[in-house]
């Protein structure tokens, strides 16, 4: 199985010199929030939701979170690579091959910022484009 990065964030190398503090805490933000949702069952993690999905029995929510977990769907950490960026685009294609023309990483025209923790808990920050 390969893994998929369901949810991305994109900003432009230029953004990222001007503001690190910014693209840092943003990081330190989401990181956050994956650690809660380790650390929690599904019936929190729902119930922190569930306002954002109005109408939704509260059971369906749970049945997706758990979905998920059974499926590894959740990251650890806010890291993200190359070829999780590539399955990503594939699906995407799978849906609608107009969304994404071209499978070239360099063709999409952006840069992509990966941020990683390392052992001592600070980030950086690379494009993983040429």
């Amino acid at each position: 199985l390969r893994n998929i990065a369901y949810t991305c964030f994109f900003c432009t190398q230029s953004y990222m010199d001007k503001n690190p503090r910014i693209v840092e805490k943003f990081t330190r933000a989401i990181y956050k929030g994956q650690l809660w949702v380790q650390n929690h069952n599904s019936e929190d993690i729902a119930s922190s939701i569930e306002s954002f999905f109005p109408g939704t029995d509260k059971k369906i929510i749970i049945n997706v979170i758990n979905n998920y977990k059974k499926i590894d769907a959740f990251k650890t950490n806010p890291s993200i690579n190359k070829d999780d960026l590539e399955t990503l685009m594939d699906v995407i294609q799978s849906y609608d091959s107009s969304l994404i023309p071209s499978k070239r990483l360099s063709a999409l025209r952006i840069e992509v910022f990966i941020l990683s923790i390392s052992s001592n808990n600070s980030f950086f920050a690379s494009s993983i484009l040429p």
